[in-house]
């Protein structure tokens, strides 16, 4: 038997140290600390201590990058990153540019995770290791989810301290946003801290996390090869174990989505190489709350289509801070006489489309998305392509919306012919 499948076993007849990430992030840290390390007119920088865990100090930089008008004074957009802040990145280059056009302040927290650690381990093999110590240990805070859950708590109780010390004013609804691994921090960021009143999480499209690995294994005949640091360790079949399934419960976003009623913009990449490319229709059902979802075509991992992303993450943050409406819209697949077609109901909409592509196995990693225009008859937009005579076709809508600003997009959910059981 693997040594984690073994362990796993032994550990099921064990009283496990209890301790889920809302106990974990409410936990009083006393190294818990923060300072101004430089202050420009347009950008801070906060050197912070999140916390101490594991034995370790969790440090990290924030850079709050300032508009020169504030339109909305009590709202901060926080991005979460990892490595060091350097001014000249692009990261820091972009989304000081995107503090402008939204007229509120854009706090990136760097750092997350902090790494390497335990021998040079970054990234998905650190987190993998966390989770096999969780198992092996009996200590339930040893996933590294929870340490990275509360340094963006942290990093906000830092920047709503140094907003009143420095700005005389109360910052205390943040919207979070970041990608893949903190991604995944950004739906936990609203799990675990009441301040958070919007998200937008980028390409981790794997809520529900025992179902996603059986959807990834039944549409491509394995796991994804880029989630090899869990796969080595056994980490996909564990889950499917009564102490894996525990494990996956501490770890996973959607065990608690009754708490996630917040607006939320699920940013994907179309070609994306971890998830299958249908994966949020696993999830989509049983979340609560406004969901819309935008899928940047011929996008992978990396999430390329910058334009679509930013125009529509601003949009989208835009509406929330001013509690504007939402586009109000709907959709419907369907399939029949060998013709895959999609009727969407957008009165607001200026142009609705549909994207699409194939693939011989399922893995649209390297597939060409092609687009397709919908015919308008009223507010309702109608519009098909045949169905696949092999392989597999994947296909999804995408309307324009106006905004104030440069118009904007969202997605329908995917639907992908034929169908994984």
């Amino acid at each position: 038997m693997n040594r984690i499948l073994a362990l796993g076993v032994l550990l099921m007849c064990v009283s496990l140290a209890s301790a889920d990430i809302l106990d974990y992030v409410a936990a009083e840290d006393d190294s818990f600390a923060w300072s101004v390390a430089t202050e420009r007119p347009e950008l801070v920088s906060l050197d912070l201590t999140s916390q101490t865990w594991q034995g370790i100090p969790w440090t990290h930089q924030v850079s709050i990058h300032l508009p020169r008008t504030v339109t909305f004074p009590d709202t901060c957009v926080l991005y979460i990153t990892g490595g060091n802040f350097r001014p000249e990145q692009p990261e820091a280059l972009l989304l000081s540019a995107l503090a402008q056009r939204l007229g509120m302040p854009v706090a990136i927290l760097w750092g997350i995770p902090n790494q390497p650690l335990f021998d040079g381990l970054t990234e998905d093999a650190l987190i993998a290791h966390t989770f096999v110590q969780a198992t092996v240990t009996g200590d339930e805070s040893w996933p590294l989810l929870f340490p990275m859950a509360k340094a963006v708590s942290r990093a906000m109780d830092a920047i709503t301290a140094y907003g009143e010390q420095a700005w005389d004013r109360v910052v205390d609804r943040y919207i979070t946003t970041g990608a893949s691994k903190r991604g995944w921090t950004t739906w936990f960021s609203a799990v675990v801290d009441p301040r958070v009143i919007a998200i937008a999480p980028m390409v981790y499209d794997n809520l529900d996390l025992a179902a996603q690995m059986r959807h990834q294994i039944a549409l491509w005949g394995e796991p994804s090869p880029s989630i090899h640091d869990y796969t080595e360790l056994d980490l996909v079949n564990y889950l499917q174990t009564d102490a894996g399934r525990h494990l996956g419960q501490l770890v996973d976003p959607y065990t608690y989505r009754e708490r996630l009623t917040l607006p939320k913009l699920i940013i994907n990449g179309a070609s994306d190489e971890y998830w299958g490319v249908d994966s949020l229709n696993i999830y989509r059902p049983g979340l609560v709350g406004e969901v819309n979802q935008l899928y940047l075509p011929n996008s992978s991992h990396g999430l390329q289509d910058r334009v679509r992303l930013v125009n529509t993450l601003v949009a989208f943050v835009r509406a929330v801070a001013g509690d504007q409406p939402r586009p109000e819209w709907s959709w419907e697949h369907d399939i029949g006489a060998g013709q895959l077609t999609l009727q969407v109901t957008a009165p607001t909409a200026t142009n609705v489309q549909i994207w699409y592509a194939d693939s011989p196995d399922g893995r649209f990693v390297t597939s060409t998305w092609h687009s397709k225009e919908m015919v308008r008859n009223g507010d309702v937009w109608t519009g098909g392509v045949p169905s696949p005579q092999t392989g597999r076709r994947a296909l999804f809508g995408e309307a324009t919306f106006p905004s104030d600003d440069l118009p904007y997009t969202l997605s329908t959910t995917m639907r992908l012919v034929p169908a994984v059981d």
